[in-house]
């Protein structure tokens, strides 16, 4: 099957609807931790990601025509494109629009300068969903990221969130994390299944946690910890 044409990808946006599908495509859909992102900046289980030939030591996983790739500066604008759709639905992240090219680029160079595990989705030559995860600033919580993550609307359902969760759990791994953490709205339960398939636990629920449109809605937090993961 041929992949969509960017019109259509561009149409609307990411993480899934809160309705039942198939247990098969429930890890395909966009699921984004709606305030792991904050309006500072785009603040953001594990399965091992599979390697390739000399790709390996860029983590890349090809599967017919999606590549999952570390994210690069030449990335940013794709990245800010889907971002900006995803923000735009007002139904999965805190922000509600991307911020200025400048600053999606000042943070992809931070997240490389950090080694923050951050991979897109290529597809059609073009990003077409995301993954990250930004350690924490704090020196006693360096062990700590947050977990954000989207893809395309007409990208959904082909396991293409799996994928990229994988990827980025894969590098955090490496890296040392030993806390993995984001926050999902209370009426988005194909996501939160979707995390608790990778390894995420429900840790309690903020109480308007965010208010868009006029409307507060809860938040549950959710994190993933492997202590196994520490650096000695």
């Amino acid at each position: 099957m041929s992949p969509p044409d960017r019109r259509a990808a561009a149409v609307r946006n990411c993480w899934d609807a809160p309705r039942r599908v198939p247990r098969e495509r429930r890890g395909s859909a966009t699921y984004a931790a709606p305030c792991a992102i904050g309006d500072a900046g785009l603040r953001r289980a594990w399965q091992p990601a599979a390697f390739c030939g000399q790709r390996a030591a860029h983590a890349m996983i090809l599967d017919g025509q999606i590549e999952i790739a570390p994210i690069r500066l030449h990335h940013a604008e794709g990245f800010r494109r889907v971002f900006d759709v995803v923000a735009r639905e007002r139904r999965y992240l805190a922000m509600l629009e991307a911020p200025p090219i400048d600053d999606v680029r000042q943070y992809i160079r931070e997240s490389l300068e950090k080694d923050s595990p951050m991979v897109v989705a290529l597809g059609d030559h073009a990003v077409i969903g995301w993954c990250d995860i930004r350690r924490d600033s704090v020196a006693s919580r360096a062990h700590r990221g947050t977990l954000g993550m989207g893809v395309m609307p007409a990208w959904r359902g082909k396991g293409i969130g799996s994928r990229l969760i994988a990827a980025t759990l894969q590098r955090a791994r490496r890296a040392g994390f030993v806390r993995i953490e984001l926050d999902v709205y209370t009426d988005n339960s194909r996501a939160v299944a979707f995390y608790e398939k990778f390894g995420f636990s429900r840790e309690g629920v903020q109480r308007d946690a965010c208010r868009i449109d006029g409307c507060y809605r809860d938040a549950i937090i959710m994190a993933l910890v492997e202590r196994t993961n520490a650096e000695a």
